[in-house]
């Protein structure tokens, strides 16, 4: 198996923003190759990553460590040595751990470029199949960078907003506007503390932010109008339409004998019923 090692760290002293690099190691004839190791019998693809790790990048992770699976690379020519399958990884490291690798027998290229198909993006090429494996390491990374906070867990929360657009930065390959990502952003974070400095940090977005109950509304005739229901749901109280005559109490219809249409669209939603009032129901956006 072959691992795909993305970081920000060991950048140049020049540069005040970081880059995004990738781990590499040199063979006898300094060609740059990926760390890889063969999965001996019994042994699983976790305890392969740790033994990686450990014995020829030089890092013990102490901690769990983001593991995803890139593809499987089982072209004939891609090995001189024979017929390997390679099934390739991505993994990420922090900056700070990054920086304690040995610079004896770690390197860490910068990454820059477009990622498509066919494409390198590192300044050398590296031995085997590995431009590719790293290519799409990046292109899958740069998706998943444009819907979420910190997905490969580059930076350690908490942090600022400022930290996280520039690690966007950093893996997109490009500026972007402060205002535009902060507003882009600010819904999968909340605000947290750090060294008296105002930051954020992850909040799980499958599950709606909790609000408080709103006090009831006076109703027409002065009295309160009934608490609606604590499911997620958000109403938007209507006028009262006029009935038609000799149309049953449940159906309700305006003047002109056309059913209502929901305020948020041509898109009819649930019916509430909610006295002399017509409540209509829609979900509460995350």
């Amino acid at each position: 198996m072959d691992l795909v090692i993305l970081t920000l760290g060991s950048r140049p002293a020049s540069l005040e923003r970081p880059t995004l690099g990738v781990v590499v190691l040199r063979r006898a004839d300094h060609t740059a190759v990926l760390p890889g190791r063969f999965v001996r019998e019994r042994h699983t693809v976790d305890q392969t990553v740790l033994e990686l790790l450990r014995k020829k990048v030089g890092y013990d992770p102490g901690r769990p460590i983001y593991l995803e699976m890139l593809g499987v690379y089982d072209a004939p020519q891609r090995d001189e040595r024979g017929w390997v399958v390679s099934v390739s990884h991505l993994t990420a490291l922090l900056a700070d751990e990054a920086d304690r690798l040995p610079p004896e027998t770690v390197e860490i290229l910068p990454v820059h470029g477009d990622a498509s198909r066919g494409r390198r993006v590192t300044r050398e090429s590296l031995a085997y199949d590995h431009d590719q494996m790293v290519t799409t390491a990046v292109r899958r990374a740069r998706r998943r960078y444009e819907r979420s906070p910190d997905p490969l867990r580059l930076v350690r929360p908490p942090y600022t907003l400022s930290e996280v657009r520039h690690v966007h930065e950093a893996v997109l390959g490009q500026p972007l506007k402060r205002d535009t990502f902060n507003r882009r952003m600010q819904p999968y974070l909340e605000p947290g503390q750090r060294r008296g400095l105002r930051g954020v940090r992850h909040r799980r977005t499958t599950r709606p932010a909790v609000r408080a109950p709103e006090p009831p509304r006076p109703g027409p005739r002065g009295g309160a109008l009934p608490a609606a229901p604590d499911d997620g749901l958000r109403a938007t109280h209507q006028r009262p339409r006029a009935r038609r005559p000799g149309v049953p109490g449940g159906r309700c219809r305006d003047r002109v004998g056309r059913r209502p249409t929901s305020p948020f669209g041509n898109e009819k939603g649930p019916r509430i019923s909610a006295g002399p009032f017509l409540v209509w129901a829609t979900p509460r956006r995350p």
